[in-house]
Order: C-alpha cells, then sequence, then structure tokens
C-alpha cells in the first residue's frame, strides 16, 4: 500500500515478469491514469481500478466508530476489531 510516485513501475513489472511476485492490486500510478502503454495491463494478475474505488460516503464516521470502540477494547485488554496479527 502506497501513493502512486512511490512504486517503480517498471520495475514493478519485472518482478511480475520474472516471478518475484505473484500479483499486484493497483488504483493509484506514477501518471493517472495508468498510460495505455503500460506493461502492467498485460499481467493478468493485476487488478487495476480507478483511484476512487475505495470510496464510501461515510467514512468519516465509520473511522471514529471503529476507533472509538477499538480504543474502549484497548483498555479493558480485549481484542481489537479488525486486528492483523503478524
Amino acid at each position: 500500500t502506497s501513493r502512486g510516485a512511490i512504486v517503480d513501475e517498471e520495475a514493478l513489472a519485472d518482478a511480475l515478469e520474472c516471478g518475484a511476485i505473484a500479483g499486484a492490486c493497483l488504483d493509484v500510478f506514477e501518471r493517472e491514469p495508468l498510460d495505455a502503454s503500460s506493461r502492467l495491463w498485460d499481467f493478468p494478475t493485476v487488478l487495476v481500478t480507478p483511484h476512487s474505488a475505495d470510496y464510501v460516503a461515510d467514512w468519516a464516521v465509520r473511522y471514529a466508530d471503529r476507533f472509538t470502540e477499538n480504543l474502549a477494547r484497548w483498555n479493558e485488554g480485549r481484542p481489537l476489531v479488525s486486528e492483523i496479527a503478524l
């Protein structure tokens, strides 16, 4: 997960081509929209979506609700909602 300017699209295409990584899901690019000549379009394991693909109208309220709930859980020593264990 990152901003478009962080990803070296040519290096990503090279990594996909040699099998160093299996796939990628992208919604931001060095230049938007993704150029029609980009090699990234050629990989069946690359999902390209519009930059607005994650828009949720009430995201701020949902974010605040989840934060509040997780803060209470943290203070009570309970597991967090949507916690990712590494």
